[in-house]
């Protein structure tokens, strides 16, 4: 399995919000489960990078170590 990295940025949440709206559907954030925490996330990816400047990592491992819900439109 992949290293992955769990990010969370208000920015880009903002922006699928905007986006999903305009499609008539709702934007939910992921949610990962990181030593017994349970965290918001925006992206997953192998990368640590991000177009957002407000990015963080809230989590990160071998992604078969982790418990998650994708993030999308609903």
């Amino acid at each position: 399995m992949p290293y992955v990295y769990f990010k969370y940025s208000s920015e880009q949440e903002r922006f699928f919000k905007e986006v999903e709206a305009n499609r008539g559907k709702t934007f939910r954030v992921g949610v990962v489960f990181s030593k017994g925490t349970k965290k918001s996330f925006t992206e997953m990816s192998t990368s640590s990078t991000s177009r957002f400047a407000d990015m963080k990592i809230v989590a990160e491992g071998e992604q078969s170590s982790f418990k998650y819900t994708l993030p999308g439109g609903y």
